[in-house]
């Protein structure tokens, strides 16, 4: 259904207003720009992933399809039968519209695979992140996931650490890390409550 004048209208004042990306897991831009990023390389995020899983491909094919190194037009022909089941999800849709939006492809297919891929790869330099979040997209700034406290450019992002490593806890091991990265001895309790005290102390300090 094609949108109205009122609906685009209102969608193009909506998308003036800036805004706060509340969560984020993006890598830091400079690993990234290391990666060979293709058109179904974004397939490998655990959502779009677990609906190709659902939809039938085996684990063995979504690792050859998904990942950058064998020849595309190969993975592209075990990632077709897949496609026609996961293309109308919410995951699919969010990765076929940044297509459109941000290169003007608004289909995945054979035809069109490469030029995107291309696309994509003529695009990652550096600044892409800052010309897509804030000048495409009018995200003011990114809280950015993590499990321990790492550098983020503080120009697009605020780091958000979150206690998982220390609540989420299965085994001895994982205390044994804790302790080793945070310079601590945890033997109780109270112990592990301290760390995540001092530790939330820290973060605090950082600004985070």
């Amino acid at each position: 259904m094609t949108p109205g004048k009122l609906a685009i209208e209102l969608f193009d004042e909506i998308s003036k207003i800036p805004c706060i990306n509340s969560h984020s897991h993006l890598i830091p831009e400079e690993a990234r720009l290391l990666q060979d990023v293709d058109a179904l390389a974004f397939f490998q995020h655990a959502y779009p992933a677990a609906d190709l899983v659902a939809a039938g491909m085996p684990a063995e094919a979504k690792d050859k399809a998904l990942v950058p190194g064998v020849p595309l037009a190969e993975r592209r022909q075990i990632f077709e039968p897949y496609w026609d089941s996961i293309r109308l999800t919410g995951y699919s849709q969010c990765i076929i519209e940044s297509f459109s939006d941000l290169f003007g492809f608004p289909e995945l297919t054979g035809e069109t695979i490469g030029a995107i891929s291309e696309a994509i790869r003529r695009h990652s330099k550096p600044g892409f992140y800052k010309e897509i979040l804030k000048n495409k997209s009018n995200i003011t700034i990114s809280l950015m996931n993590m499990d321990d406290l790492v550098d983020v450019d503080r120009t697009l992002s605020v780091p958000l650490p979150r206690l998982n490593r220390f609540s989420m806890l299965h085994s001895r091991d994982q205390i044994d890390a804790i302790e080793k990265d945070y310079d601590a001895s945890i033997s109780s309790l109270e112990e592990q409550v301290e760390v995540i005290r001092k530790t939330c102390e820290q973060w605090k300090q950082a600004k985070v």
